[in-house]
């Protein structure tokens, strides 16, 4: 008789997941994410996102500590509502690392809505996108902040 082998599902984060969901889909990913970035973020029922292509999570695999992503032609804005704020909302994240892709990239104002409540957000890298508008005041509330990069010309 064989064992089946049986990887416990890792309690993530629902809110983190939730976000996650949001920018995997404003960002087109169905329609634009190159082949091989959108692995587990493709598959809805794959929840466990500390299995996904670009996802670092906490030591205890509930949350989002790390995202890197490059060259996987993400485009659009990235999502932010009331209900559901963007990947700078993520409670536990301290990097994001974001690069364009060689024909796509992300555009619009960078949503205002940096966790400040706890901040431990250290590194921001969004080079090479079209983003437009102010620099969100909330932003500034981010006293964990060590590097920055949007290199955008349009930005205010």
């Amino acid at each position: 008789m064989a064992l089946a082998l049986l990887l416990p599902c890792a309690d993530v984060d629902q809110a983190d997941l939730q976000i996650l969901r949001a920018f995997y889909n404003g960002t087109l990913g169905t329609d634009h994410w190159k082949q091989g970035c959108d692995i587990g973020w493709s598959d809805p029922g794959n929840n466990n996102f500390c299995t996904w292509t670009g996802i670092t999570c906490t030591d205890d695999q509930r949350n989002v500590k790390e995202i890197h992503i490059g060259a996987c032609d993400l485009t659009n804005q990235i999502p932010s509502t009331p209900q559901v704020p963007s990947i700078f909302g993520l409670k536990f994240l301290d990097t994001l690392f974001i690069s364009p892709g060689p024909d796509q990239s992300l555009s619009g104002h960078i949503p205002d809505d940096f966790n400040t409540v706890k901040p431990v957000l250290k590194t921001i890298q969004l080079t090479g996108h079209h983003f437009s508008g102010e620099i969100p005041p909330s932003l500034y509330k981010s006293v964990s902040l060590q590097k920055i990069d949007f290199h955008s010309k349009a930005l205010q």
